[in-house]
């Protein structure tokens, strides 16, 4: 996975949704187990079958890397997220920000230097924004029939790219090119830095072009791979109920369903199914390896969840049902944001609340995603609609 160039979402009006879970404080014991929680609601289990390779395996130094059956066959989380994560925000339907939003990039091999350009932002459907300031570091693309831009003021950094009519009031900057199937309206004081680009059949009024304009045909590609051509979420979360490394560290399917209090769980390397989590309580999930988290329900929790990753640590999430939650929280580490990836295939709504840093990447096609409130994410946003 590559993290040089990991897009950054800032002070977004937006919601984090991922909180808590409760229990009495769970802590792995020396040998690397994760406990039942003490208070005996949980019983563990002596059931879970071998896993296909040994945890012994997945964990050395020369361990292969994390596969996923796909579609277009079997391909490493890796691939995966390099195939979706291309964007700060990526959206099948259509995104709609309000408020304020800002995407920018910087290079975290490069002791976390913001690059110039970057945060590109697409859409399969339309582009509406009445955000008051609008600022994406890098280019927007949208595949659907508009592109609107109704706020004080809208720049983007990068290229504009639409399929269909673009209308922009107010103040609106364009510092690349300019490339458009229909027709561009501007109302105020709206500049292509560069060239302009549209068919002979449609028309341009009120925009100040800096460099040439030029008639041809215009098509643009929908920007965000959709559906299950990509990754099939459910059929990953299924394959882990029986193939997994739960009996190594003796953890339970369903040990975390129902909790209350605070949990701190230490999830070594390897990979772990779990039934569901959800509670009323708080959540700390210590991750040091290379642990891969599939969990066959819904992550619904009320408290607060933190995600501690560790020097080494690295973690897939992927969950069958719905991402819920209402507390703060604190996912991976910003100057790391490509070591967290979260895979959502439920159709529920996600929220990302304000006050809170999304830490990775976060992919739920299936679902609308809302964001809320003053919200920092580092990583990327692929949701249905946002």
């Amino acid at each position: 996975m590559h993290t040089e160039r990991a897009p950054l979402l800032a002070a977004i009006t937006a919601a984090i949704l991922l909180a808590a879970c409760g229990g009495t404080d769970v802590v792995a014991t020396a040998d690397g187990s994760v406990p039942s929680p003490t208070d005996g609601s949980v019983t563990p289990t002596d059931a879970t079958p071998t896993p296909s390779e040994p945890r012994e395996a997945y964990c050395s130094g020369t361990r292969p890397a994390l596969t996923l059956p796909s579609p277009s066959g079997t391909l490493c989380a890796g691939e995966v997220a390099e195939r979706i994560f291309r964007y700060a925000v990526c959206a099948c339907e259509s995104f709609e920000p309000t408020g304020e939003l800002r995407t920018d990039s910087f290079d975290s091999d490069g002791g976390g230097m913001t690059v110039d350009s970057g945060g590109p932002v697409g859409t399969n459907g339309s582009f509406t924004s009445s955000s008051s300031t609008l600022d994406i570091g890098g280019t927007l693309t949208s595949a659907g029939p508009t592109v609107r831009l109704t706020g004080s003021g809208s720049r983007i950094g990068g290229d504009l790219r639409a399929a269909g009519d673009v209308s922009i009031t107010g103040s609106g900057t364009v510092e690349r090119d300019a490339v458009v199937a229909g027709d561009f309206t501007g109302i105020g004081d709206v500049r292509v830095a560069r060239d302009l680009h549209q068919p002979a059949s449609a028309s341009m009024s009120g925009v100040t072009v800096g460099g040439a304009t030029v008639e041809a045909p215009v098509e643009i590609a929908p920007p965000c791979q959709c559906g299950d051509d990509v990754l099939d979420i459910d059929a990953i979360v299924a394959a882990a109920r029986t193939d997994n490394h739960n009996a190594d560290v003796d953890l339970a399917a369903d040990a975390y369903t129902d909790l209350v209090s605070t949990n701190v769980i230490e999830l070594p390397c390897g990979r772990f199914y779990l039934d569901g989590v959800g509670g009323a309580g708080d959540l700390t999930l210590q991750v040091n390896g290379r642990t891969a988290l599939y969990i066959g329900g819904d992550l619904r929790v009320s408290g607060s969840l933190n995600v501690e990753l560790g020097p080494e640590g690295e973690l897939d999430v992927f969950v069958a049902g719905t991402l819920d939650g209402t507390g703060s929280m604190s996912f991976g580490d910003p100057m790391r944001p490509a070591a967290t990836r979260v895979y959502v295939g439920g159709s529920g709504e996600v929220s990302l609340q304000g006050g809170s840093a999304f830490v990775g990447n976060l992919y739920a096609p299936r679902a609308p995603i809302s964001i809320a409130g003053s919200s920092d994410i580092y990583g990327s946003v692929f949701g249905r609609r946002i």
